[in-house]
């Protein structure tokens, strides 16, 4: 039997992301937390359920999710008769839209989305949306804590997306004068494309989208520097009308999105596929003037009109200033500019002086990132497992090498077919020992010593080891007084660990464990 084309069956299949979902039949694929959301979410609202997991499945773990007719489950290859009769295919977070099965999907015209999609769709309150390649969840955390410290007493914050619990079965809980702060990652926001929604992305309706930045990452799961820079991208189009943008105008790509402003001068777009990465900022920004969207820029280094800018240890929008940065306590400059914007999203929705200043010196930062562990006979151990990119890993070393000593870095976990020039230059400009580890550390050694030529600073000392215990060990004979040891891996942690908290966690352990 033939399957129907997309003209046929896409009016039928959804007609609203806030629709009815009673009766009809939805494949989940994936069974990590977010697909057991969905799960959950589905069975609540009547759906007939099928939920397909490639990996078997201990029975316990299916127990603890709703059963009887109208929830099936189906484990190991997912054929293409898993399509049959299917309204609706949910993915979770995992989930490659890359897959067969997906893009069958989506020839078909049945349309794929993901909780934060349905959640967005389902949420009657402002939704705040915060992404890019580094600083998600600080600034959303930062963000979260400012806008709660101002808000009126009847009035939520709730934080979702790339951060906490799933919010989806709460979602149409939430009162209209509640806010939604949500992080989101380029693999929940790729699907917001039209092709794979199959429906209005107006549905979606965000109020507010800051951009952060966007660098080299996840190039093991997108098939390129366009496919991830467009993921981010598609959340401009999801902005309500008269919406408004919040971009970091020191970041050459978020640059590219602002209008022509003299005082800025644009920075070189030093990425893979430059020239189609420009294509698409400049098609965003037509975008963005076309549609009414508002722009509010903001930058450590430059005041721009009717943007956010940092002087004076305070953050100012023109001659206002909204909070000073006295008794910040995170470091670096990139989370000072992590700051900014939070500052930003804040102003924007009404928040005062002091709501800010008061969360900013109470701010104590989110666990693995750059998170002191402990200072031990003069030597200072610095957790940032979240480094899981060389350019957060360069951003780690920048904000502690303003203190004296030696630098001794760890580095290493599982590469994502990333750049490691700049961080190699960064290493001979800035650490005295560097230490690999897992199964990238030997890809990150011959890079740093493939930089020998271009920089006359002297020569780091190299030791390449297997795991991050053996990294560890190398290190404490390593250090003296006034050494910091700072783990920011550059790589992903899948190589040895569940995720970047599972291996912060067990540096934290191994760092505090007593001597033998």
């Amino acid at each position: 039997m033939m399957s129907p084309s997309p003209a046929s069956r896409s009016p039928s299949c959804l007609r609203t992301l806030r629709g009815s979902l009673a009766g009809r039949p939805v494949l989940v694929l994936g069974l990590a937390r977010q697909g057991r959301e969905l799960v959950r979410f589905l069975a609540a609202q009547g759906a007939q359920v099928k939920a397909s997991d490639r990996q078997a499945i201990p029975m316990d773990f299916v127990q603890s999710l709703p059963t009887g007719s109208q929830v099936r489950f189906v484990f190991g290859p997912q054929h293409p008769d898993l399509l049959a009769d299917c309204d609706l295919l949910c993915i979770s977070g995992g989930v490659d839209p890359g897959l067969p099965l997906v893009q069958a999907a989506i020839r078909q015209g049945i349309p794929v989305v993901n909780d934060t999609l349905l959640t967005f769709a389902r949420t009657p309150c402002p939704i705040i949306l915060i992404t890019g390649s580094s600083g998600k969840t600080t600034t959303t955390t930062l963000t979260g804590a400012i806008l709660a410290q101002g808000t009126e007493a009847r009035q939520q914050v709730h934080i979702g997306g790339n951060i906490g619990q799933p919010l989806l079965q709460q979602a149409t809980r939430f009162r209209s004068r509640d806010l939604l702060l949500w992080e989101g990652s380029s693999f929940q926001l790729e699907l917001l494309d039209p092709e794979i929604m199959r429906t209005d992305r107006q549905e979606i309706r965000l109020d507010t989208v800051a951009l952060l930045n966007v660098t080299p990452n996840h190039l093991d799961r997108h098939p390129g520097m366009p496919a991830y820079l467009r993921a981010k991208l598609w959340a401009l189009h999801a902005i309500r009308p008269g919406g408004m943008v919040v971009l970091n105008a020191d970041d050459p790509v978020c640059q590219r999105l602002i209008p022509e402003c003299s005082s800025t001068p644009q920075r070189p777009l030093d990425i893979p596929g430059a020239v189609q990465c420009t294509a698409l900022l400049q098609e965003a920004r037509t975008y963005l003037r076309e549609a009414g969207i508002r722009v509010m820029p903001y930058s450590l280094h430059h005041d721009l009109p009717g943007g956010i800018h940092y002087d004076r240890q305070a953050v100012w929008l023109g001659p206002q200033c909204l909070a000073s940065l006295q008794g910040f306590r995170l470091r670096g400059r990139h989370n000072v500019s992590n700051a900014l914007a939070a500052c930003a999203l804040a102003h924007i929705h009404g928040r005062s002086r002091a709501a800010m200043e008061t969360s900013l010196q109470h701010f104590a930062g989110v666990p693995h990132r750059l998170e002191e562990v402990a200072c031990q006979h003069g030597v200072l151990w610095i957790n940032d497992s979240i480094a899981t990119a060389p350019e957060r890993a360069v951003a780690g070393i920048d904000s502690v090498c303003s203190e004296t000593g030696h630098l001794i870095l760890l580095a290493g976990g599982k590469d994502k077919d990333l750049p490691w020039h700049q961080f190699a230059r960064k290493v001979w400009q800035r650490v005295h020992t560097l230490i690999a580890f897992g199964v990238s550390g030997p890809r990150i050694a011959a890079a740093v010593m493939q930089a020998r030529e271009a920089t006359d600073a002297a020569e780091p000392l190299i030791h390449v080891v297997d795991s991050l215990d053996c990294a560890v060990a190398t290190a404490r004979l390593a250090a003296r007084p006034g050494t910091i040891v700072l783990m920011s891996p550059g790589a992903a942690s899948f190589d040895a660990f569940a995720d970047y908290e599972a291996r912060g966690e067990h540096f934290r352990q191994l760092v505090l464990r007593p001597k033998e």
